[in-house]
């Protein structure tokens, strides 16, 4: 799936050793930049968001609250997410279609919100939860994903 937010959408960034930061990228069309999975978690608590192309490489925040891709930890707080839509709607896999609209991605670990960066580019991060614009995020199903 591809998580949007405006015109942007979440994308691969710039790699730093053994793993890369997650940004916005402005979307062209449709939504093409590298897709996200969201997997329940066998032990309930949320969810894993991993790259769909890359199952073991998956989103977390780092002690500075930037989120990047990094090898899966199945302890690890920081890459637990819960996500809070204001509208939901059940996947249909062969049609593209939004699944959800207006959602906040809570890290399970300390209950901020993921937020875009102020530019395009710039490294998505964890923030106290609000209600702005920059919190909320909708995610594209692609068909036959």
């Amino acid at each position: 799936m591809s998580i949007l937010n405006g015109q942007r959408e979440w994308a691969r960034g710039y790699s730093s050793g053994s793993s890369e930061e997650v940004v916005s990228r402005l979307r062209i069309t449709n939504p093409d930049y590298p897709d996200f999975v969201f997997e329940e978690r066998s032990d309930g608590e949320g969810y894993t968001i991993s790259d769909f192309n890359n199952k073991a490489s998956v989103v977390s925040h780092t002690s500075s609250s930037l989120l990047e891709l990094v090898v899966r930890d199945a302890k690890a707080g920081s890459q637990m997410w819960t996500v809070e839509c204001s509208t939901c709607d059940s996947p249909n896999y062969s049609t593209g279609h939004y699944a959800g609209l207006g959602c906040k991605i809570i890290n399970v670990n300390n209950s901020f919100c993921v937020q875009t960066g102020p530019k395009l580019d710039d490294p998505m991060y964890i923030a106290t939860c609000g209600n702005g614009f920059d919190q909320l995020f909708d995610f594209w199903v692609h068909a036959d994903q």
